[in-house]
């Protein structure tokens, strides 16, 4: 019975505190991986952004750059590493900068604007000019490494041959420009009509000649009418014409044209442009009031449109929506049903009204906004603030509108049934609360979904009923072991021992020979001995002869005193044992 509450009480007293085991990561010894790191790896990623600098390729090549920052590097070399990588980041900015103003001196030229082109192609010169000094800054950082400058250059290839082309490039264009081209021309443009219908055709007429007044035979004419270009050629007298179509639906187009020298003119033409000429376009415009019955809306209703236009033959029309679309066709008045999803969340929704170009009539676009929401659900709930591990416990909940529940616990052992909700605290859980969260969705889709959650205190009776039977325990072991005790010193009493050493009663043989072999031998009966213990002590000491004898005289003692029922007749055979043996020790004692 004591062991068994032992470990029930060891048990309560250590669950609750068992815990998952945390693995401490193994980190890598910084020598180690400085050991194995090698320069060459550096160098490969290198030759990657090189490679795609080549190509002109400038943001893969800052990834690849980027790579390498973030990367490993051992603490001896991260001086020299960092100071190339910021060149390297240099030279990326200095050559993608030199591109862009190359490209926008080509443009220039080809405008004829001759003078923005040279103040680019200056900034361009000076942009490569720093790429080439950043370069060789490069190599200079990197000959420290093992591999050396000329080894660094090998890698590095790709940087060389970008500069060149784009060295080879800017000498091209420096050659262009200083044998500009010397003839000007002039561009003149017509429109006979000042306004026209939608759909109407208009004529446009001009001439192409030099700044001199020479025409220009068998050239391409750009003619711009609102957002169309248009191309035409120039006839031997330098006149071009061409018809179209104004279909823009813009109160105003612009009209204009330009001559762009192509081919071997761009070394013999400049650049011209018309003057701006605009025409009013005349169309119908669609006017299209839109009503809604109401501004806001539940989920699962129909919101109405309603619709009037100025026009009175049909149009057709669209509402688009993320809550849902519509297609009809507006003839005059129109009551637009769009229903709203079940499923829609709560919030402010966009409706855009579109039609499409019809003709003369412009298209017409309407944009607005409806909001959604939902009715607010009531919860009542009545949980515990304190739950008994072992016991399950059902409580209601009232939930209005009725709703689909789901109950959340950290036990596990929560569920709804209907509207009650059921669950089981297990015995052995031995936490101080718990966690509880109900989550209710209304079957009606216009109410608002609502959640509870609560920590609700567990009392665990398992500690206090162990403790308690562990006390009981213990306390019939400790009566039990009195009464016993009681017992046996009621039976000494009787039987007139002294199993202590002590003197008993007068006249005991038994009490004699125990303070005979007390003076002859120096050992004790002490009151923590037994029978047994007092043997071993003593036969170290006395003659075998004479052990015999004691050793028989306490068996028959121990269970005249120990037995359950009183044993006279043993005890006498003691008492003639110890005779005899009171006999030798007294004779023993003499001698000495």
């Amino acid at each position: 019975m004591k062991l068994y509450g032992i470990m029930l009480l060891l048990f309560i007293v250590f669950l609750p505190l068992t815990a998952e085991s945390t693995t401490i990561p193994r980190h890598e010894d910084p020598s180690t991986i400085r050991e194995s790191w090698n320069i060459m790896s550096y160098f490969s990623f290198l030759s990657y952004v090189s490679k795609y600098v080549s190509a002109g390729n400038y943001s893969r090549a800052n990834e690849s750059l980027t790579g390498i920052v973030n990367s490993y590097i051992p603490q001896s070399y991260r001086g020299v590493i960092d100071r190339a990588n910021s060149l390297m980041n240099q030279i990326l900015i200095q050559l993608n900068q030199t591109e862009v103003l190359l490209e926008q001196t080509e443009a220039y030229i080809n405008q004829s604007n001759f003078t923005a082109a040279r103040e680019d192609l200056d900034h361009a010169k000076i942009q490569l000019n720093m790429a080439n000094i950043t370069f060789l800054s490069i190599l200079d950082a990197l000959s420290t490494l093992p591999v050396g400058a000329g080894g660094a250059s090998g890698y590095l290839s790709g940087l060389e041959e970008r500069i060149a082309h784009l060295d080879s490039k800017l000498s091209a264009l420096e050659d262009l420009l200083r044998n500009e081209p010397y003839i000007g021309t002039k561009i003149t443009i017509n429109v006979k009509a000042c306004s026209v219908e939608w759909g109407g055709s208009i004529a446009i007429s001009g001439m192409l000649s030099t700044e001199f007044g020479q025409p220009i035979p068998n050239r391409a004419i750009e003619i711009h009418v609102g957002n169309k270009v248009l191309e035409t050629f120039t006839e031997e007298n330098g006149s071009y014409r061409i018809e179209s179509n104004v279909t823009a639906y813009t109160p105003q187009v612009s009209i204009y044209s330009e001559f762009i020298p192509r081919g071997e003119d761009l070394f013999v033409y400049r650049y011209s442009r018309s003057d701006v000429v605009n025409i009013t376009v005349h169309y119908i415009s669609a006017i299209i009031s839109v009503d809604l019955d109401k501004k806001i809306y539940l989920p699962g209703e129909t919101a109405h449109l309603f619709l009037h236009s100025n026009l009175s033959f049909p149009l057709p029309f669209s509402v688009i929506s993320t809550i849902g679309n519509f297609t009809g066709i507006l003839n005059g008045n129109a009551d637009v049903a769009l229903r709203i999803p079940d499923d829609v969340g709560e919030g402010s929704y966009s409706l855009t009204l579109l039609t499409p170009p019809y003709g003369k009539i412009a298209p017409f676009r309407w944009e607005g906004n409806i909001t959604i929401v939902k009715l607010p659900s009531n919860i009542i709930i009545d949980i515990p603030k304190k739950v008994i591990a072992g016991k399950t416990y059902v409580i209601n909940a009232t939930i209005s509108p009725p709703s689909y529940i789901v109950v959340y616990s950290n036990i596990g052992q929560a569920v709804a049934e209907g509207s009650y909700i059921r669950f089981h605290v297990p015995l052995l859980y031995f936490g101080k609360s718990l966690s509880f969260e109900l989550v209710a969705t209304p079957f009606n889709s216009s109410y608002r979904g609502v959640a509870f959650s609560s920590e609700i205190e567990v009392i665990n009776p398992l500690p206090i009923i162990s403790a308690v039977l562990l006390g009981g325990g213990s306390l019939l072991y400790f009566l039990r072991y009195r009464l016993g005790k009681i017992r046996i010193d009621i039976k000494r009493e009787k039987i007139g021992i002294s199993l202590e050493g002590k003197e008993g009663p007068k006249g005991s043989i038994i009490n004699e020979v125990f303070a005979l072999i007390s003076k002859l031998y120096g050992v004790n009966m002490e009151p923590w001995m037994t029978y047994r213990e007092y043997m071993r002590h003593l036969l170290n000491k006395i003659e075998d002869d004479l052990a015999t004898f004691i050793s028989d005289i306490l068996t028959k003692l121990e269970k005249a005193v120990y037995g359950k029922k009183d044993n006279l007749a043993l005890l006498k055979l003691a008492e003639e044992r110890a005779s005899i043996l009171y006999g030798k020790l007294k004779s023993k004692l003499k001698g000495e």
